[in-house]
């Protein structure tokens, strides 16, 4: 018999569920609402001798400069969000205190720092000073807030003396903060920032975090018995000091530039001080498309003079693609004269990659030899302060979980007051999983095991849904980062009736992470609503079987932590191994790049008492050190041999002149990082490249310049005094000196190859980033080849487009080299080739180097490589179309090239 819902009272605690229940049916279970949480107010702007005097102790901030983020960078706010934002998410409460003896107690540092680094996320994205501070005064005095509000269930600025555990200091905090019931700490910032509820049109909590001149708060949190509460101290001394700057002069949210989906919310705001919005308009484009605009009556004493609305978007569900939203406020009246403000918010999930993602693929020898320093290279991530590396063993994951051994393979995250592991209900065997919402909280089950997917990985499991409202879901998540972020690959929402009968088979694809290290869970989900308390006898989410095919364990061996974008892997035995790496934000992890499988030979004995050569060339204002040695050779020009013995490692460390800059590493070294280490197994040969206020228009400059950008090394001097005599006595001109090097046979051999990869695979220009890296790859020895099968591996390929059978691969081969589908027999051949082991990635090879190709993409080729070589950056999309058309239309190549050494661009390269 189907049960009746329970008549609900209104609460204001989250995590708690109380009714009143009509008439039911005993036999069946009955379902009860999770009681959501409540704002007050917001406190309005105190007297200014209403404040407390200076804070004694200034306890806790970010960084001495606080948080910044580029909102301009779609990969910036994507990676500020998978750190700053979900590192907030992680912390324990830990309250000691005790609402029957009115003990206001203390919460974990942690927990602080967490609250602490959920308010300067928002301001840093908000373009303002985001180096709040917590105060232990405060702090300690908020505490007291937040005990009252817990003790008595309601929210008051001015509490009264009767309260339960009422005191001077606690009101002296409610007066002074946002005060929120139902959810503490970072969660009660994300609530207040929100400013949902009938009685904060103006978003009021929203303006005082958001408040520019504020340098130092306090917090106090509730969590445990009764209710849970928080109150955010945001007045300070500061506040009537003058007006930092700030990035948009406004202070809008969202702001402009990218947001992660998930924050923008209901209402919108824009403020800005002393202005007059009485007569203010505003109007939002979707996608170029007008929606409905609801202006929200404004509200002063909160913060900066603000005006608020709702936009008629569906923004807040994971989304396809980035959403872009177009701002214009008019008539703002500012001092007198009325002012417009246009901005662009691009609403984006920073679950997926986007054109400028950077993640840190590996490149180094696939052959390392065991026992011996083997040197590796990362793709350098813009941001990152660090970075981590380890090394893995692989062993088939063919293991089949099903509960009879307890939890087995699992770790447990749940209320704790159920039997997860049951043997009344499963789909084989003797036992089987329950996950059940004893607490309206979600419940996890989450495998131990970090696991690696192949191509053509699936998990597979037993699921059957019993008792579950629709507001419960069975879901199963996938993590990249170990866990700061998960991804959901599988859902089931409930029915509110008895679900399923018996068990059905799962199969869930894991194509998306092909090549990635992922962690797993089962997670019984519930935030909201109504949901069912019971445990067992049909009620929750049952699950049983679980088993992969073609994933494998990871077992860790060595790992290490880098300040470049380089490490040093000494296999411990011969065999294969798996090398990962991730960029670090200060402590901070970002997510694992691309895995790259190496097979360790043992050392044969060929390099012992070898000697090999070092070959150094520098150019430009400065210096470079090795170690061990410690000789420093000199510039300009300075080109050095040093023998050493086979296996020594060196380290280079570059030393720019006063008022000169690094540019870079080229040859057996890459990157921008002013420090190489390099495995002397053989020769090597490498070219630093110093810059200052160089005169670009004198002839040998210029001459010296075009070696240094299109061949990556400083030019031999027979080379250098001819170019320059061409040029000063008018047998050539510069653009026509440039063409020559980009039409010489070290340039077309070295570079373009692979810049040619990035549109067979991806039909896109390189980033500026990714192309280095891998030019410098193929310079130090890595074959095209195997450069390309890493492409056909790549996250981006995988995204792009999905787990390609061998079919599939050649019709998309044909496709974007040869814009047209696979004749018969040339299908029948690739395909039986790729059946006899021939790689992917040697297959594309063979297109992207063919004539035809090679003719497609020439003015294509031709743009990128002056953009990448001239301006040392990836082409705009607007300024490559046009440039490829010209050439197209029949403009010659040296007038492409006089637009780009002509233009204020390139001359500023060469001046500070």
């Amino acid at each position: 018999m189907q049960p009746i819902p329970t008549r609900l009272m209104h609460a204001s605690l989250l995590g708690l569920a109380f009714s009143v229940p009509m008439v039911t049916a005993w036999a069946d279970p009955m379902p009860v609402y999770a009681l959501e949480a409540q704002l007050s107010t917001p406190p309005t702007m105190p007297e200014r001798e209403d404040m407390p005097s200076a804070p004694r102790q200034a306890l806790r901030t970010v960084t001495d400069t606080g948080l910044m983020v580029d909102t301009r960078s779609r990969e910036a706010v994507r990676n500020f969000y998978n750190t700053i934002f979900t590192a907030s998410e992680q912390a324990s409460a830990q309250w000691t205190g005790n609402i029957s003896g009115c003990v206001a107690g203390t919460v974990s540092q942690a927990y602080q720092d967490a609250t602490l680094l959920r308010v300067n996320y928002f301001r840093a994205m908000a373009g303002i000073p985001a180096a709040v501070r917590f105060d232990a005064d405060y702090n300690e005095k908020s505490q007291q807030a937040a005990l009252m509000l817990s003790a008595n269930n309601a929210l008051s600025h001015n509490p009264p003396s009767s309260w339960r555990c009422y005191s001077a200091a606690g009101a002296q905090a409610a007066g002074n903060a946002n005060i929120s019931l139902g959810n503490a700490g970072p969660v009660a910032v994300l609530s207040q920032f929100r400013d949902d509820g009938a009685g904060n049109a103006a978003v009021g909590h929203r303006r005082w975090i958001l408040y520019p001149q504020t340098a130092v708060m306090g917090t106090g949190d509730v969590v445990g018995q009764g209710a849970v509460a928080n109150a955010l101290w945001v007045f300070d001394s500061s506040m009537w000091g003058p007006r930092p700057a700030v990035r948009d002069d406004f202070v809008s949210w969202p702001p402009p530039g990218h947001v992660p989906y998930s924050l923008l919310f209901n209402r919108w705001s824009f403020s800005y001080p002393g202005a007059d919005f009485s007569s203010a308009s505003v109007t939002v484009q979707q996608q170029g498309q007008a929606v409905p605009v609801v202006v929200e009556p404004g509200g002063m004493g909160f913060g900066e003079n603000t005006l608020v609305w709702i936009p008629s978007i569906q923004a807040a569900a994971a989304q396809q693609g980035d959403v872009e939203y177009r701002v214009s406020i008019r008539n703002v009246r500012i001092a007198g004269a009325s002012r417009q403000f246009d901005y662009v918010v691009t609403a984006i999930d920073p679950a997926q990659h986007g054109a400028d993602t950077v993640l840190p693929a590996i490149s180094g020898t696939l052959s390392p030899v065991a026992r011996q320093a083997n040197e590796y290279r990362l793709m350098a991530v813009p941001g990152a302060s660090a970075y981590q590396w380890k090394a893995a063993r692989l062993q088939a994951f063919d293991q089949v979980e099903g509960a009879e051994a307890g939890l087995g393979l699992f770790s447990r995250n749940t209320s704790g007051d159920y039997a997860e592991v049951v043997s009344d209900i499963k789909a084989s065997g003797q036992a089987g999983f329950l996950l059940a919402h004893s607490k309206p909280q979600p419940q996890i089950l989450e495998l131990t095991s970090s696991l690696f997917v192949h191509a053509g990985a699936q998990l597979m499991f037993s699921s059957r849904l019993g008792w579950a409202s629709s507001d419960q879901y069975a879901t199963v998540q996938v993590s990249v980062d170990e866990g700061a972020n998960w991804q959901t690959v599988f859902t089931q929402r409930g029915t509110g009736t008895a679900g399923e009968p018996a068990f059905r088979p799962v199969s869930i694809g894991l194509a998306e992470y092909v090549g990635r290290n992922i962690q797993l869970r089962f997670v019984y989900d519930f935030s909201h609503g109504i949901y069912y308390p019971q445990s067992g006898g049909g009620v929750g989410w049952y699950f049983d079987d679980v088993r992969f095919s073609l994933v494998s364990s990871m077992q860790t061996g060595q790992s290490g932590e880098v300040t470049e974008p380089a490490f040093q892997f000494s296999p411990e035995a011969a065999g294969p191994h798996l090398l990962l790496a991730r960029g670090m934000v200060g402590q901070l992890p970002l997510e694992w790049g691309p895995a790259r499988l190496v097979t360790a030979t043992e050392d044969t004995g060929g390099d012992a008492g070898a000697t090999r050569r070092l070959t150094l060339h520098v150019d430009g204002p400065g210096t470079v050190q090795r170690s061990p040695g410690g000789t420093v050779f000199s510039s300009p020009g300075g080109t050095t041999e040093i023998d050493y013995a086979g296996n020594t490692v060196v380290t280079l460390q570059a030393r720019p002149n006063t008022e000169a800059g690094f540019m870079g590493w080229n040859g057996a070294c890459a990157g921008v990082a002013d420090r190489c280490t390099l495995n002397l197994n053989g020769d090597r040969t490498v070219w630093a490249s110093f810059t200052g206020n160089l005169d670009i228009r004198n002839p040998g400059t210029f001459v010296a310049q075009q070696y240094l950008d299109f061949l990556g090394r400083a030019g031999e001097p027979a080379g250098v005094d001819y170019w320059t005599d061409e040029l000063q006595n008018g047998r050539t001109s510069r653009a026509a000196i440039v063409n020559s090097f980009f039409s010489s046979a070290e340039y077309q051999d070295g570079i373009t190859p692979v810049t040619r990869l990035y549109f067979a695979y991806f039909d896109r220009v390189p980033d500026y980033a990714g192309l280095q890296h891998w030019i410098a790859a193929y310079q130090a020895g890595e074959s095209l080849q195997a450069i390309s099968q890493q492409f056909a591996q790549s996250v981006e390929f995988v995204q792009t487009y999905g787990n390609l059978n061998d079919a599939e691969f050649v019709d998309l081969v044909y496709r974007n080299v040869l814009g047209r589908a696979p004749e018969p027999q040339g299908n029948v051949f690739w395909l039986q080739a790729l059946q006899q082991g021939l790689l992917r990635g040697q297959v594309m090879t063979q297109f992207s180097e063919s004539d035809e190709y090679r003719q497609r993409t020439a003015a294509s080729v031709q743009v990128s490589m002056m953009y990448m070589g001239l301006l040392r950056r990836s082409p705009d999309a607007a300024g490559f179309a046009e440039w490829v058309a010209r050439l197209n239309q029949g403009q010659s190549v040296l007038g492409l090239i006089q637009g780009f050494i002509d233009s204020p661009e390139y001359l500023g390269r060469f001046s500070n």
